[in-house]
């Protein structure tokens, strides 16, 4: 493990840049390395844009379907062997595929890879990473996830290895990068184990030092059900599921519309992918330190807006310069949204049973991502163009906007359960409950 060679580095940091780098790798073979396939696929085996769309929003919607089973089991055993396994049937999937000769195997192998990235991905990433942190908790999901967005600056890359050896060599290429690679960075991602030496966030609490442990009752939890009965939560899985919608069709056909309607090669349209990665960790970054220090529902609601509002617009460019700059501009909104929302939920519901209650949020989330691009593979063979789906996706992210800005903190579920982690650590006179965070 990276922690025993860095011993005086806050161990949370290296969870963070573990499973930024695992999602990196994930997110460039199984997310954005499948877009330079897309229409080699369309050529080689005739099938129509909502046809193979369809692959790409089922995967989304087996991600979410598995995501509360998923959740409940990286709360009970742990994110570390979870990654590991996902991993391992992720690239032997995406290898298997490579061997594909018609869209049944495609769209079983799509649905089998989602089953193992389900568990390696952002959930595993997620849960641990808020275990480790709480002042500083929307800045290190922002970090943490980054990878999975910078993936994009693979495309790239992989377009170029599609266009030299073809697709199915790509896919061999790409499968052994993320056994290999995956698993190295997956080994160092874990949840915060109780009694561990070093206080929260890094930062020791006032009172001097402490001792090992100290922060053990910070780890409180609502469980799933109290939480699920709560107008929060389902406002902020609503909000979710608007923004995977517009998102997801925008990643999985901005390569395919660049090259059918802008004339691009498909080299130059993984240059538009690049700038969209690049773009999303700044947003990431300054989003994430914003989050920190102002109203999250605030902040969330302003990203969104930037996003949604360029949507569209999309649609208008004509070369290589327009596209990247609106697609810089969708990314700097939407590189921080996830990463908000998960904060909000781990402030409200905190880390005992963060899993389960993210995985059901995945879950309604993952419906949008799961309509988003099929909805807009058939907008493009009934119109002949991209410019309806580009406009509907614009309408559905700001959506978002009104249900994260009525959500309020269930402050009376909150302290409640904190109480009870106080109590189970220190048994005795109860200290003060924390304030609620802000938003």
């Amino acid at each position: 493990m990276l922690a025993r060679l860095f011993p005086h580095v806050y161990e949370g940091w290296i969870v963070v840049a573990a499973s930024s780098m695992a999602l990196f790798i994930l997110s460039a073979s199984v997310f954005w390395g499948l877009g330079p396939i897309f229409n080699p696929l369309i050529d080689e085996f005739g099938w129509s844009h909502g046809a193979t769309a369809f692959a790409f929003a089922v995967r989304s919607e087996v991600n979410g379907a598995a995501a509360p089973f998923v959740g409940a089991l990286i709360d009970r055993i742990g994110s570390r062997l979870m990654m590991m396994v996902g991993l391992v049937v992720a690239s032997c999937c995406l290898f298997l595929l490579s061997f594909m000769q018609n869209i049944l195997h495609f769209y079983v192998l799509m649905l089998i890879m989602a089953l193992g990235t389900s568990t390696c991905g952002g959930q595993a990433t997620m849960v641990s990473t808020v275990s480790w942190f709480e002042r500083k908790r929307a800045r290190a999901l922002a970090l943490a996830t980054a990878g999975g967005t910078l993936g994009g600056l693979l495309v790239i890359v992989v377009a170029v290895i599609v266009e030299s050896f073809g697709w199915r060599g790509a896919l061999r290429g790409l499968a052994l990068l993320l056994l290999v690679g995956g698993v190295l960075a997956g080994s160092n991602v874990r949840m915060r184990p109780r009694g561990h030496h070093q206080p929260l966030d890094g930062i020791p609490r006032s009172g001097g030092p402490g001792r090992a442990g100290e922060d053990d009752d910070e780890r409180w939890g609502a469980s799933l059900r109290d939480a699920l009965r709560t107008q929060a939560f389902w406002l902020l899985a609503l909000a979710q599921f608007t923004v995977f919608f517009a998102m997801t069709a925008i990643v999985v056909l901005h390569v395919p519309f660049m090259e059918d309607e802008v004339g691009l090669s498909k080299t130059a349209a993984g240059v538009g992918s690049a700038v969209f990665a690049l773009a999303s960790l700044g947003g990431r970054i300054v989003s994430g330190s914003a989050a920190d220090r102002y109203d999250k529902r605030v902040v969330l609601a302003v990203v969104v807006l930037i996003a949604g509002a360029a949507m569209p617009v999309f649609a208008l460019v004509q070369n290589l310069w327009q596209a990247s700059l609106v697609l810089l501009v969708i990314s700097a909104g939407v590189g921080g949204a996830n990463p908000i929302r998960t904060a909000l939920l781990a402030d409200y519901y905190g880390t005992r049973s963060f899993g389960a209650i993210n995985g059901v949020a995945m879950l309604i989330g993952t419906f949008g991502a799961f309509l988003g691009p099929w909805l807009m593979g058939l907008s493009v063979d009934v119109t002949g163009g991209y410019a309806t789906g580009f406009m509907a996706t614009g309408v559905v992210a700001l959506l978002a906007i009104p249900l994260v800005l009525r959500t309020r903190a269930p402050e009376e579920l909150m302290a409640r359960y904190r109480r009870r982690a106080v109590r189970a650590v220190q048994p005795g006179p109860p200290r003060s409950t924390p304030a609620a965070p802000r938003g």
